[in-house]
C-alpha cells in the first residue's frame, strides 16, 4: 500500500507476521521507502537543498522573496541549491502551463552551488497553474508548484 508521500508500508499483526488470519493490523513504515526518499535528491556527490520559486532573486542566485503565488506581469524566477563534494551538477529547469499541458522552457546550466533560473513574457502570462520540474544529471529531483493570478 503506498501512502501520499510515496512511502511504503507492510501490514502486520499484533506478532510482527504477515498473514491472513484476523486480528488487529499495526502498519508499520517499510526503511525502504525512506531510503528510496532520500536517494531521490542525491546525485553524485551533490544533494539538491532546494527549490524556491518567486518575482526577484539576489546576487546570490536565491530568490528574495519566494511565493506560491505570482502576477501576469512577473518574471517567473527559480533558484535551486545543490550541496557537496563534486565540482558540479547539471541541472535542467523544465516551465509547464499545468492547465493546458504545454511545455513552455527547458534550460539546461552545469553550476557549482546555487543556479537561478527565469521565464518572462512581455504581454502577460495566462493565469493558471504552473510546475517547474527541476533534473539533476537527467534524472527528477524536485518540483514546485505555484499559480498566476
Amino acid at each position: 500500500r503506498r501512502l501520499h508521500d510515496d512511502s511504503v508500508v507492510h501490514l502486520r499483526d499484533p506478532r510482527g507476521m504477515r498473514s491472513g488470519v484476523p486480528g488487529r493490523i499495526a502498519l508499520q513504515p517499510c526503511a525502504y521507502g525512506a531510503a528510496q526518499r532520500r536517494d531521490r535528491s542525491r546525485y553524485g556527490d551533490r544533494n539538491m537543498a532546494g527549490i524556491e520559486v518567486g518575482n526577484a532573486i539576489g546576487a546570490d542566485k536565491k530568490v528574495t522573496a519566494p511565493s506560491a503565488t505570482l502576477a501576469a506581469t512577473d518574471t517567473f524566477y527559480a533558484s535551486v541549491a545543490t550541496t557537496g563534494n563534486a565540482p558540479s551538477v547539471t541541472l535542467t529547469a523544465r516551465w509547464t502551463h499545468v492547465d493546458s499541458e504545454q511545455m513552455i522552457k527547458e534550460d539546461t546550466l552545469t553550476r557549482p552551488t546555487n543556479s537561478e533560473f527565469h521565464l518572462s513574457k512581455p504581454d502577460g502570462w495566462p493565469p493558471g497553474r504552473y510546475k517547474l520540474e527541476i533534473l539533476a544529471n537527467g534524472a527528477l529531483a524536485g518540483v514546485k508548484e505555484f499559480s498566476v493570478q
